[in-house]
């Protein structure tokens, strides 16, 4: 301690020595750990790494940019079914009502009269081509789908009685047509056997002469009820009622394209009543019928004898039993509507 005391600059530089190279041994040792805990992060960073690289498909540049254009376009679709449910609908039906309800009754009219037509080219389901080809052959009128006599298409309250609609009620009956045109062309696109009845829900309804007495719907009218998709101050619905006779198929291809979405229609209820008598056997004819000449048209007046005949074939048993049934399909046009602040509805469409 005397040398110390008498050597203080020494002493001080000493001790000054001392204090930094406990400091350098405390650097290094915390710089140590800082380096280990790098090292983890770097290895942990390449196991992710390689991991997202083993992904299919791998994160790369030019899959996300795959990704992202991806994504753009499917925003695009849901933007446009989000737009069509809030009744932005696609060209797919005329957004141009005739100005008088005098207009749109020669509308309706020509309306009844093309989907008639229609409904008399189409080729029912349970006509085969090898039917169709012998008709032709021998200049047999070729079956339509059939349609009652006299049928409106859901008009008959206008188009039966003759009288035109009110002008204030032509944008929704114009609606109305133009959505029934769309889901027939479906429907007829199917080839139905029948269509028995087209419904829509009524517009215009004279009012009660007494208290007793209820309003009168049309035969091709209906209240949808509480099968409604209908919410008060956010969806208005505009219902229809179609019931068609045809096989599971002509059922399954119209749900179908009614679920494509063109425009904003639902299915609200589907009934189905099997009809009798109308199996399709392992020969693939309908009701029994065959599908040769002989049985289509009698043989023509054959000259084969009977005695010279070949004996008739035991009957089969159908392999494949398809009824035709009667389906009762309840759809809906939705318009999407929101409140305002002045408690008034705005229709988005």
């Amino acid at each position: 301690m005397k040398f110390f005391k008498q050597n203080p600059v020494f002493s001080a530089i000493l001790s000054l020595f001392v204090v930094l190279f406990i400091a350098g041994l405390v650097f290094i040792f915390l710089l140590n750990g800082q380096v280990a805990k790098e090292q983890k992060d770097v290895k942990r960073a390449e196991s992710n790494l390689r991991a997202a690289l083993s992904l299919q498909p791998a994160p790369t540049d030019e899959n996300i940019q795959a990704a992202e254009k991806n994504i753009s376009e499917l925003k695009q679709v849901l933007e446009k079914q989000i737009a069509a449910t809030a009744g932005n609908k696609p060209n797919l039906l005329s957004s141009n009502p005739p100005a008088t309800g005098t207009d749109l009754f020669f509308q309706l009219q020509s309306y009844r009269d093309e989907l008639t037509q229609d409904a008399e080219r189409t080729v029912p389901i349970n006509v085969s081509d090898e039917e169709l080809e012998v008709m032709e052959e021998f200049g047999t009128e070729v079956p339509g789908v059939e349609i009652p006599e006299g049928f409106a298409f859901g008009f008959s309250r206008y188009i039966d009685s003759g009288e035109p609609p009110a002008d204030s009620a032509v944008p929704v009956l114009f609606k109305q047509k133009e959505i029934l045109t769309y889901a027939l062309r479906k429907l007829l696109s199917t080839r139905p056997i029948s269509i028995v009845s087209v419904d829509r829900s009524p517009l215009e309804l004279p009012k009660p002469k007494s208290k007793d007495e209820r309003q009168q719907l049309n035969a091709d009218e209906f209240n949808v009820g509480s099968e409604s998709a209908a919410v008060k101050s956010a969806v208005e619905t505009i219902p229809f009622r179609i019931v068609f006779t045809g096989y599971t198929e002509n059922l399954r291809s119209f749900l179908k394209q009614i679920e494509e979405f063109e425009i904003p229609l639902v299915v609200r209820s589907v009934e189905v009543t099997p009809l009798e008598d109308s199996v399709v056997t392992a020969d693939n004819s309908r009701g029994g019928r065959g599908n040769s000449v002989d049985d289509l048209f009698g043989g023509f007046g054959s000259a084969t004898p009977e005695s010279d005949a070949e004996p008739a074939a035991p009957a089969k048993d159908p392999i494949v039993a398809e009824n035709e049934s009667e389906f009762t399909v309840v759809i809906e046009y939705i318009t999407v509507t929101v409140a305002g602040k002045d408690s008034k509805k705005e229709d988005l469409s």
